[in-house]
């Protein structure tokens, strides 16, 4: 009734459990406290549990507490020291789960992002190679890319320490780059006129037409005559991305990807390559540097699977409704967009690294990065309206 004595749930059972202080002599004020649940028979230890106690986590075997007796302590911030066998029990389970694509690898990305405490203790050097590792075994996931961006910052502050180390461990380190990220370059019109001269495309005259057409309205949006008179009535200085309006032809150079594929990835031998090739996935109007080597793709026919909507009939010159028919009656050109939308989204992920090793002023990361994705190739990503949106922003 409503003058009886309060229902006991699991809730207040913790909460009891967590308040009561421990008796004299290191005991818990009591047996130690623990609440069978509804399913599999797993039991809750409160915050003084004993040694000789015993839980179980998710649906693995029992464990047992091998520590010294008396409680379990809490640092000074709530949180369970290096040395508890709790802390450690739970986020190596965590750990040991990393490659099941339900949760994990998520899981502790949102725990670092939010406790400076673990991300100070558990981010080391080997689970930034372990989730590498997880790239080259299992392909390009935004999931696990995601991690290196989450450890990079806690809330709104850097977390430098963590910036460097992937930026040693993945980027100055080529041979790890070209396993487990995507490149990125400008080719001048020079450049894309040599590369397709090497090679024996049938059609080496279109190719070339289509590589080197504008992808974006390649200088501001104003009329020619507007343009011309203010160039007229001030004289341009030297100021950043000078070279797009004073080189001949203006504009911006085009944009390439590159990554490491092979044509049968799923049965590869070694994991030196990243994913499917560019063949593999179908992917038109192609440039090689050597033959056998990496291949180049147009950054707006490698991402416009990101917003097909919009894009597909600009890039491809089909109507997405069109090519929706297509991919039912074809399973091949299905499971090709398929493949070419994750790792297009795996680029977006490392675009978003790339940005978060930079943040707050990281100016080793800074000098490191401008290298490649100079002021200029930025610009011309950002200003690219034939780019996904979620592209242009990252």
């Amino acid at each position: 009734g409503q003058h009886g004595s309060s229902p006991v749930t699991l809730q207040s059972t913790m909460e009891e459990a967590v308040s009561s202080p421990p008796a004299a002599g290191g005991g818990s004020g009591g047996a130690p406290v623990s609440t069978d649940l509804a399913s599999g028979g797993s039991k809750v230890l409160g915050r003084h549990a004993r040694k000789n106690d015993y839980f179980k986590i998710g649906q693995g075997a029992m464990v047992k507490d091998r520590s010294a007796s008396g409680p379990v302590e809490d640092d000074a911030d709530g949180v369970c020291t290096e040395g508890s066998w709790e802390k450690k029990l739970w986020l190596a389970s965590l750990m040991d789960q990393l490659e099941d694509p339900l949760g994990p690898a998520v899981t502790l990305s949102k725990l670092f992002t939010g406790n400076e405490i673990l991300l100070t203790h558990w981010c080391t050097p080997a689970l930034v190679n372990d989730f590498a590792r997880m790239i080259r075994h299992l392909g390009p996931q935004p999931r696990l890319i995601n991690f290196f961006e989450a450890i990079c910052s806690v809330g709104e502050k850097p977390v430098k320490a963590n910036q460097e180390m992937i930026l040693r461990l993945l980027w100055i380190n080529e041979a790890e780059r070209r396993k487990v990220l995507l490149s990125v370059e400008t080719l001048s019109p020079a450049d894309v006129d040599a590369l397709v001269g090497k090679t024996d495309h049938p059609a080496g005259a279109e190719l070339n037409a289509k590589v080197r057409s504008p992808s974006s309205d390649r200088l501001l949006p104003t009329t020619k005559e507007a343009r011309e008179a203010a160039i007229a009535a001030k004289p341009a200085r030297d100021y950043l991305g000078n070279e797009v309006h004073t080189k001949k032809p203006p504009g911006f150079d085009p944009v390439f990807v590159s990554w490491s594929g092979a044509d049968d990835w799923k049965s590869r031998k070694t994991e030196d390559k990243l994913f499917w090739s560019a063949k593999a996935m179908g992917l038109q109007h192609t440039l090689q540097r050597t033959p056998g080597g990496d291949t180049l793709v147009r950054i707006e026919h490698f991402c416009w699977v990101l917003e097909p909507e919009r894009l597909c009939f600009p890039i491809l010159g089909t109507r997405w409704q069109v090519m929706q028919e297509d991919m039912k009656q074809n399973p091949d050109l299905a499971a090709q967009y398929k493949n070419q939308r994750q790792l297009a989204g795996f680029f977006v992920g490392e675009l978003k690294l790339f940005a978060r090793l930079c943040f707050g002023r990281s100016y080793n990361c800074i000098n490191w990065l401008q290298q490649t994705f100079t002021y200029t190739l930025l610009i011309s990503m950002s200003d690219n309206r034939y780019l996904p949106y979620q592209v242009r922003a990252a």
